[in-house]
Formats: C-alpha cells, sequence, structure tokens
C-alpha cells in the first residue's frame, strides 16, 4: 500500500548535534592524509513520493472542459508538484524552519536533510539581494522532540524525529540554553545591522543616479 501512495513519510532516526575538534598535526586534507566519509550531518528525512499518472484525453473531452471553464465563475486552484515541503515544529508548536526541494524526477525512495537549525535572518551584505534559493538558516536547536509535516501536491504526511546533544560530552542543558538565547540576541542585532545596511545601499543608489544625472549636463562648470 505504501507503493501506491503519493507520499509517505518514514519515521527518522535520531539526529546528533555533534562537537566537532579540528584533529592535531597537519592542517590540510590535501597533504596525503586519509580522511574518512562521515555521514552528512544534521536529521536524515526519507520519504517516498508517487507521481500521479498524467491521463490522456480526448479532443471532445477537452472541448467540453473549456466550454464549462467558460460557463463557470469559479476556477478550481491547480495542485502543484513541482516540489515538495518539509516544515519543522517545536515541542511548542511553533514553525521553525520550512525547507523546500526540487520533485525528484523518479519515483521512489529519496531523502532530505535538516541541519538541525530554526529560521534564520538576512545578514549585512554590500550586495542588494533580489532573489534567495530559500529561508536562511539560524541558530541551532535544542535537544528535543520535533514534529515533521511534508507536504507533496494535496498530501500530507507527518511524524517526528529526536534531537540528541553529543553522547560523548557531558553537557548540562542550562548551558545549552543559555547559548541558544544569547544566539538569539546577537541574531536580533544582526538583522538591525542587515536593515540598516539595506537602507545605506539605497541610499547610496540614489546618490549615483543624481550623479550620473548632473554629469549629462552641459555646463561643467555648473556641474563641478
Amino acid at each position: 500500500s505504501i507503493l501506491n501512495n503519493q507520499l509517505t513519510l518514514f519515521d527518522p532516526p535520531s539526529a546528533y548535534i555533534n562537537q566537532r575538534q579540528q584533529p592535531s598535526g597537519t592542517r590540510f586534507g590535501g597533504n596525503a592524509i586519509y580522511n574518512g566519509e562521515n555521514r552528512p550531518g544534521g536529521a536524515m528525512i526519507s520519504y517516498m513520493i508517487n507521481k500521479p499518472k498524467k491521463e490522456k484525453k480526448e479532443k471532445a473531452k477537452i472541448k467540453e472542459e473549456l466550454k464549462e471553464k467558460d460557463t463557470d465563475t469559479e476556477k478550481k486552484p491547480t495542485v502543484k508538484l513541482d516540489s515538495v515541503k518539509l516544515e519543522i515544529f517545536n515541542v511548542d508548536g511553533d514553525l521553525i524552519r520550512t525547507l523546500t526541494q526540487k520533485t525528484p524526477k523518479e519515483n521512489g525512495l529519496h531523502k532530505m536533510y535538516w541541519y538541525l537549525n530554526e529560521k534564520g535572518v538576512a545578514w549585512p551584505s554590500r550586495r542588494t539581494r533580489t532573489r534567495r534559493g530559500g529561508e536562511p538558516g539560524g541558530v541551532t536547536v535544542l535537544p528535543g522532540t520535533y514534529k515533521l509535516r511534508m507536504t507533496f501536491g494535496d498530501q500530507m504526511d507527518s511524524t517526528e524525529v529526536k534531537v540528541q546533544y553529543d553522547l560523548r560530552v557531558d553537557m548540562p542543558n542550562d548551558v545549552l540554553k543559555a547559548k541558544y538565547d544569547l544566539s538569539k540576541e546577537l541574531e536580533g542585532k544582526m538583522n538591525v545591522a542587515a536593515k540598516a545596511v539595506k537602507r545605506l545601499n539605497e541610499s547610496k543608489s540614489i546618490v549615483d543616479d543624481y550623479k550620473t544625472r548632473i554629469e549629462k549636463e552641459e555646463d561643467k562648470d555648473k556641474y563641478k
């Protein structure tokens, strides 16, 4: 029955917030050092999709449908199957992260990774960004159980993932909470700085525009 479902979200294994350390000795991996391949970090989300087949319609039937569309005032919303969306909710039920992935070409089992972070904010940049590939990543979440909700077309499935801290390290929860709170405070200040830099960029563009228009004046003394 799973193979016939349009969307199935499987229960993921526990995810771990790892502590990593630069090994002593040599610094760069290009110095002929053997490096083992690690599993990708974060929560590994496995899901299965079964895209509905497009049925061929006869010309007469298409004409009838076009006539009905002309007479009907209300149009049915089209179901988009171009992407798979994953939403992560915390213990309080708040949406903390939204990830999207382009729909795989083939039906079957696929994977998506959540890197155990919340939705972030834009950072200060000299360039004005008009488009983004997705929402920016933010601070690392605290250990706990998080709800996952996946949407594909008009189908939806949900499960939970358990997030744990590195089992090799004895880390008190109050220390993690203090680090989390401080990171959120820093993120807020970074967001204010980003808005300030954006306004500076906009002001600079206005000044440059004035300068370009004034330079076109024939009277050079007037421009000076």
